[in-house]
C-alpha cells in the first residue's frame, strides 16, 4: 500500500477482498480501479480464502473452530487445491484455477500456460452437479474428484509439456532462488 500511496508505480493489482478484509474499502477506488472479472483472468487456485491449521489430536481446539468452517468457501477451494495438487502446482508454474458454487452447481475452470509464451494457453472447465445439503465429510471428495478430472483434461490436452517446461527452467520461481542462495545454480 505504500507504493499505491507514493505513487512508485506503472501498474499494480491488489486483491480488493484483502483490501476489504483489513477495513480498506476506500481503497477499492471507484472510477480509478478495474476488479478483474475471473472470466478474463483466473486468479491462482485458493485465492483470497482463509484457513486455520490446528492439530490433528486436538478436538476441543477443532470444536471450537467448527462453526467457523464455511461449507461452501470450503468446497471451491478443496476443488482447485485438488486441480493444483494433481498437477503439482508451484508458485514458479502459471497455473490458474477458479471454482463457483451456484446452488448445487459446481464448476471448475483452469487454465496452464506456457512460461516462455511457445504456446496457446490451455483452458478446460467441467461443472458437476453437488449437494450442498450433504455433510462436509461426503461435499469434500466430490469437490477433490472435480478437481482431479479438471486436471486430468489439462493433461490430456497437452498441460505437462508446459509443466515441465516450468520446473526445468533455472530462472523458474523458488527452485531457482533456492539453488541461487545455495549456489547450486
Amino acid at each position: 500500500l505504500a507504493k499505491l500511496d507514493s505513487g512508485d508505480y506503472d501498474a499494480i493489482i491488489l486483491a480488493a477482498a484483502g483490501l476489504e478484509r483489513m477495513g480498506f474499502t476506500d481503497r477499492v477506488m471507484p472510477g480509478k480501479a478495474n476488479i478483474i472479472d475471473p472470466d478474463l483472468m483466473l486468479p491462482a487456485c485458493g485465492q483470497g480464502a482463509l484457513s486455520i491449521e490446528l492439530r490433528s489430536d486436538d478436538p476441543e481446539t477443532l470444536a471450537l473452530l467448527q462453526p467457523l468452517h464455511h461449507i461452501p468457501d470450503a468446497t471451491t477451494v478443496c476443488c482447485e487445491r485438488s486441480m493444483n495438487r494433481r498437477l503439482e502446482g508451484g508458485c514458479q508454474v502459471p497455473i490458474s484455477g477458479f471454482a463457483r458454487l451456484n446452488g448445487n452447481e459446481l464448476n471448475m475452470q483452469a487454465r496452464v500456460g506456457s512460461i516462455s509464451g511457445a504456446g496457446p494457453l490451455i483452458i478446460k472447465e467441467k461443472t458437476i452437479e453437488i449437494d450442498m445439503s450433504k455433510p462436509w465429510a461426503e461435499i469434500k471428495p466430490v469437490a477433490e474428484q472435480l478437481g482431479t478430472d479438471v486436471a486430468d483434461m489439462l493433461l490430456d490436452a497437452g498441460a505437462q509439456a508446459y509443466l515441465d517446461e516450468a520446473y526445468a527452467s533455472n530462472d523458474a520461481g523458488v527452485a531457482a532462488q533456492v539453488a541461487a542462495s545455495t549456489g547450486t545454480a
